[in-house]
Parts: structure tokens; C-alpha cells; sequence
């Protein structure tokens, strides 16, 4: 069965069950007296304790379903208050590489490092590979955003972040309008197949990028500019 066509249910069983196997302690539908702040009537999916006790309330969603994106940051808001706690979105959609909440997005200097390698790599004419990895920058940019500002969306399919941060006013229409544009370009290449637009939507990655940092890291500026060689 496909996460797509996975339902909610089963979706939430297989989350609880990576968490149990990395030993966490894993609570179904946490009741109120297990938490130590008031969320009203909501109650999550997820209470899942860390072996050095920290814990995470976990809201499992479909990716067929809308997010009330709203709802969610208010909840983040109360259990962050909270010293050890942490509330985590998740999606079957998201990346799937490690468990939420123990991924965390590049670091900027980490950032600077994959923009620098993919102006070598575009320099010596490997626009797809240059592509690919400059959009690893970009994406790590968008969740760092995602993370500082919007939490707990940075778990979030990128096209949910890209939506989300045009929603807030993050985005200008044409950076959100380019971002999903090159988000199908990234599809064709990293499932392998050819594109005869990769050198152009480099430029396009190329601009992008150094657009958010200036406006989210203006600090980061000459130092993104410096290694990059924009």
C-alpha cells in the first residue's frame, strides 16, 4: 500500500511504530491529565517520550486532506511554552528519511556550502546535477523559514511550504510562481528523466535563492555572495 492511498488510521500506526522502534514511549490520543497545558477540546494523535524525556505531541496527517495551518501554529505556540515539549506536524507526503522532530534543516553555513558546490558543478556544464544540489539549498532555506517562523510546518512537503509562506506574504506571487515552476523541473530531473531547461532554470534556482537570503539573512548577505560568486 502506497503512503498516498494509506488512510489516516494506518498513517499514524506507521509513525507510532518508528517511533516505538527507536525506543521511544509512544501514547495514542493523549487524555489532558497527560499534558501539562490546556489545548481545549483538541487532543493529538501522538505523545511520544524521548528516553532523555523530552517529549513531542504528534498530529498525524493525510496529505489528501486540507491543514488548518492556523490551528496548528496556535497549538505549537502553547506546547513550546512548555520547557521539553515540542508539537510536530506530519504528513505522509514529508520527507521520510528520519523521524520528525530528529531532522532538522541545513545549517547556514552547510547552506553556503551547497550553493558554492553547485556553482562548481554548473561551472564545468553539470546543470542537473548543479540544479539538484542548489536545490537542496533552497529547500533547506524555505524549511529553516518554515521552522523559525511557521512552525511546525517545516516537515511539510515543499509545495505546502511554498504555499504557506506566499499565504504570510514570505513570497512575492513570482517567487512562488517560479518556486512551483522549478519544483516540476526538480521532479523530471531527480526521477530521471531529461530536461533540455536545466541551465536556464539554474539561473532562475540561482536568483531565487539569493533573494530569500538577502530577505531572511541580510547579515548573510556578502558572505552568501562572496562564496557563491553571484
Amino acid at each position: 500500500m502506497s503512503a498516498v492511498r494509506m488512510s489516516e488510521s494506518a498513517w499514524e500506526d506507521k509513525v507510532a511504530e518508528r517511533y516505538s522502534q527507536e525506543g521511544y514511549e509512544v501514547v495514542h490520543h493523549p487524555t489532558h491529565d497527560l499534558l501539562p497545558f490546556d489545548l481545549g477540546s483538541y487532543r493529538p494523535d501522538l505523545l511520544v517520550v524521548k528516553p532523555d524525556g523530552e517529549r513531542y505531541l504528534v498530529e498525524v496527517k493525510g496529505s489528501h486532506k486540507p491543514i488548518p495551518v492556523e490551528k496548528y501554529q496556535e497549538v505549537a505556540k502553547i506546547v513550546s511554552k512548555e520547557p521539553g515539549w515540542r508539537f510536530l506536524l506530519v504528513t505522509n507526503s514529508g520527507p521520510e528519511d528520519a523521524l520528525a522532530g530528529e531532522r532538522k534543516p541545513l545549517e547556514w553555513d552547510e547552506i553556503d556550502s551547497r550553493v558554492a558546490h553547485a556553482e562548481r558543478l554548473r561551472s564545468l556544464g553539470e546543470y542537473e546535477a548543479g540544479f539538484l544540489t542548489l536545490w537542496t539549498a533552497f529547500e533547506a532555506v524555505l524549511r529553516k523559514r518554515a521552522l523559525d517562523e511557521y512552525s511546525p510546518l517545516e516537515s511539510l512537503q515543499v509545495s505546502s511550504i511554498i504555499n504557506h509562506l506566499y499565504s504570510q506574504g514570505e513570497l512575492s506571487i513570482e517567487q512562488s510562481d517560479t518556486a512551483l515552476g522549478l519544483l516540476g523541473i526538480r521532479n523530471l530531473i531527480a526521477h530521471g528523466f531529461q530536461s533540455s531547461t536545466a541551465e536556464e532554470a539554474f539561473a532562475r534556482l540561482e536568483t531565487l535563492v539569493r533573494e530569500l537570503i538577502e530577505a531572511w539573512q541580510p547579515e548573510r548577505n556578502l558572505t552568501f555572495s562572496a562564496k557563491s560568486n553571484f
